[in-house]
């Protein structure tokens, strides 16, 4: 849904699907693993996403496909995605957990 809302996916591999014609709020996923998947998308397709995967907590300047992780606070790691040719995080997402750059590919 819209908005805020918290997320598990529970025991297995799960797909975390958000789409940046639709975001809304900052979601929290509360268990993911090495084998889930984050899924982005612009409108009806996926987002061609950036090879190199950024560290930091000012997002202001992320474009189209751009990733980056921001620093664990208080157990959350924040997630920022840009999503079209404006600058800025387009979807935001906060996992649970300790996660940096590396953790993702």
């Amino acid at each position: 849904s819209q908005g805020d809302d918290s997320l598990t996916g529970g025991g297995g591999n799960d797909t975390f699907d958000y789409n940046a014609a639709l975001a809304n709020g900052i979601d929290r996923i509360t268990d993911l693993n090495g084998n889930d998947n984050l899924v982005f998308r612009n409108g009806s397709g996926p987002l061609t996403l950036s090879t190199t995967i950024l560290s930091g907590d000012n997002a202001s300047a992320l474009t189209a496909g751009q990733v980056m992780v921001g620093t664990t606070s208080g157990g959350v790691t924040r997630i920022y995605v840009g999503a079209d040719s404006v600058a800025g995080a387009d979807i935001t997402v906060d996992l649970q957990g300790t996660f940096t750059a590396a953790s993702f590919s």
